[in-house]
């Protein structure tokens, strides 16, 4: 199976990264949240997109069939 070197190099650094962090998601997530702001960068916020939910019409016996 082929793999790709650029992919593997991702995984290895992120591997490294979450091992830094002893794989506490709470102490990445703050590193993150440093890193974001150390860059001095506009952060792009979208509100939510929510769907409009299809309108719900039950099968008759005759449809299921």
């Amino acid at each position: 199976m082929w793999t790709d070197p650029i992919i593997e190099e991702l995984h290895t650094l992120r591997q490294e990264l979450v091992a830094k962090f002893n794989y506490d998601s709470q102490a990445l997530w703050e590193y993150y949240q440093q890193q974001q702001l150390l860059q001095n960068r506009p952060l792009v916020s979208r509100p939510p997109q929510y769907c409009h939910p299809l309108p719900f019409t039950p099968l008759t016996l005759e449809e299921k069939v």
